[in-house]
């Protein structure tokens, strides 16, 4: 009796048989091997399934392909075989989408082979050829205005990305003036070639609004940009390569400046800012990290400044120490209109006087001796490491405005006490709440607690009127040694600020435990009386129930908390909390 052939020996057979132009073996030899393998081995159908294809045989070959493709689901070679047989019989577009079902379906085992590639491969070339032999680009047809509203989503360097689509593209958004009129390398990788500059520049017909420079060293293009540009208004050094000349001078040339920022890489020194404050007189905004260096460190307001409506100035030295000297007299007096003033290591000649300016609506004042006499217009105020209590002038100082306070660092109960008559009214040397005052929606304070009193205290400090609808809270707790503290506090916070969405417990020693109860009370929930409210009316919808919903607290800062565990951050996420829980306070 004749020995049965194994698989691989009835494939030679077919394959011999093939080689000699006898199909019809073939087709018989390939049967047989697909029948003998035990686990029915689908090469055996595509080398019959070729056979077929060779006799003009397409709807047999077409069934092996369908087979194929039943026992070898995530195969590629089961779609590529239909497919090409698809084409074969002219149904392209039948074809395309068996590619692209292979290509979903094909598992990544398979991504790597060379199946997979010539499905890729002949998948785009099909494509291609069924794409309209015109196709317009949309975009390109596209009413300008569309066009500027869909790149305004995009930042700087995903607008440049753009320009790599096609050649379509970039001849089209290089044509669009208004796209860049605002330059920003400020999120630059690497080095940036004055070429790019330049290009940005004819692209905006000079119409260059706001330049932001960073990893960007050469001057002379810096220089023909303000030269060239006559309508820009703003100017950022945010890195390294620039400093000194390279920015004073161009800040000369544009006689439409309107405001300057100088990050800490540039190394501003006290004679750089001076040469600023000699064209400051048409900004209207000024951000400068200065670098004391050798020399004078004071500074001198000798040029009026009307149109200033914004200052910062930021002092970098090692040791943290206040090394530049500036008399606020001079300065509230060149600059009357000042909006927003920021002052950080800047040593103020005795108490700082802001009263004068009558249109100032945010103050930030940090490492001072003195606590600063402020106007009553301020909308937001933030002090850090005051050194002394405010004096009786500045707490009779009303400020019916004030939306947001920060006081940070603060190292005595003394201190708070004093804080309340911040927030309050003062007549004739009555403390009293005047209920058409604005109430706060942005707190941050440093609470000094050594014992159960102070804790008692600080709920009470909390618990001033205008603080009830706080909304971001942040505290930071100095001086306790136990835990017991943190839990008296955080008790209090759902009844104190009902209205509160975000929360930030820096340095905290508060335990899981501890957060529980607050993260249930103030998680997104109906309230007790609007269900109450409710009763059985039919009329009641799902949107009217939504509406009654508190939303609670959406975000919460941990970070500094050694005392939390990872299950317990994940458990506050999973009521939908976004968390910050870093291990080191930066």
């Amino acid at each position: 009796m004749p020995r049965e052939l194994a698989p691989d020996e009835y494939c030679e057979l077919g394959r011999a048989y093939y080689a000699e132009s006898n199909h019809k073996k073939a087709l018989e030899a390939f049967t047989h091997a697909f029948n003998a393998s035990t686990k029915q081995d689908i090469k055996f159908l595509d080398m019959r399934a070729s056979v077929y294809e060779k006799l003009d045989d397409f709807n047999a070959a077409l069934k092996d392909g369908r087979r194929m493709i039943q026992l070898g689901r995530e195969d590629p070679r089961g779609y590529l075989r239909t497919a090409r047989v698809l084409q074969r019989q002219e149904k392209s577009q039948l074809a395309l989408d068996i590619y692209n079902l292979g290509l979903r379906r094909s598992s990544k085992d398979h991504h790597g082979s060379a199946n997979f590639k010539l499905l890729q491969k002949l998948q785009n070339e099909l494509s291609r050829l069924l794409s309209p032999p015109k196709s317009i680009d949309p975009l390109t047809v596209f009413p300008p205005e569309i066009v500027d509203l869909i790149m305004s989503h995009l930042n700087f360097r995903q607008q440049v990305n753009c320009l790599r689509v096609s050649k379509q593209w970039k001849r089209f958004l290089d044509s669009q003036e208004s796209l860049w009129t605002n330059l920003d390398l400020s999120m630059a990788k690497r080095n940036v070639r004055p070429a790019f500059v330049r290009a940005c520049i004819y692209r905006s017909n000079m119409h260059m609004k706001t330049a932001k420079f960073n990893r960007f060293r050469h001057e002379d293009m810096v220089w023909k940009l303000a030269k060239s540009c006559k309508q820009l208004e703003s100017l950022h050094f945010l890195g390294s390569e620039l400093s000194g000349s390279s920015i004073i001078e161009p800040a000369k040339m544009c006689q439409n400046l309107r405001e300057i920022v100088v990050g800490e890489g540039a190394m501003m020194t006290i004679l750089d800012l001076r040469s600023i404050l000699k064209v400051a007189g048409r900004l209207a905004s000024i951000d400068i990290v200065i670098f004391p260096g050798l020399g004078s460190r004071a500074i001198f307001w000798d040029v009026d400044v009307p149109n200033l409506r914004k200052l910062k100035l930021r002092c970098r030295v090692p040791g943290n120490t206040n090394c530049v000297v500036m008399d606020t007299l001079s300065l509230t007096t060149s600059a009357p209109n000042l909006i927003e003033l920021g002052l950080s290591q800047v040593q103020l000649k005795e108490q700082p006087d802001f009263t004068t300016l009558t249109q100032l609506e945010e103050l930030y004042v940090d490492r001072t001796e003195y606590w600063p006499l402020v106007p009553s217009c301020l909308r937001r105020l933030r002090v850090e490491d005051v050194r002394s209590l405010p004096s009786a002038a500045a707490a009779a100082i009303d400020l019916p405005h004030l939306e947001e306070l920060v006081i940070a660092n603060l190292t005595s109960s003394d201190q708070q006490v004093s804080l309340w008559d911040l927030l309050s009214k003062d007549e004739d040397g009555i403390v009293t709440i005047d209920p058409t005052w604005t109430d706060l929606k942005k707190l941050g304070v440093g609470l000094a607690i050594e014992g159960i009193a102070d804790e008692r205290f600080a709920i009470e400090y909390l618990g001033h009127p205008r603080l009830h609808r706080v909304e971001d809270l942040t505290i930071s707790i100095i001086g306790y040694d136990y835990t017991g503290c943190a839990e008296y506090v955080l008790d209090g916070l759902p009844d104190l600020f009902p209205h509160l969405r975000r929360l930030s417990l820096p340095g905290s020693r508060a335990t899981g435990a501890d957060l529980r109860p607050l993260i249930e009370k103030m998680a997104c929930s109906e309230t007790q009386s609007a269900t109450d409210n409710l009763g059985d009316a039919d009329t009641t919808t799902a949107q009217d129930a939504r509406s009654l919903r508190r939303p609670g607290i959406e975000y919460l800062n941990l970070d500094g908390c050694a005392h939390i565990s990872a299950d317990a951050i994940e458990w506050i996420r999973q009521r939908g909390i976004e968390v910050s829980h870093k291990v080191r306070v930066i």
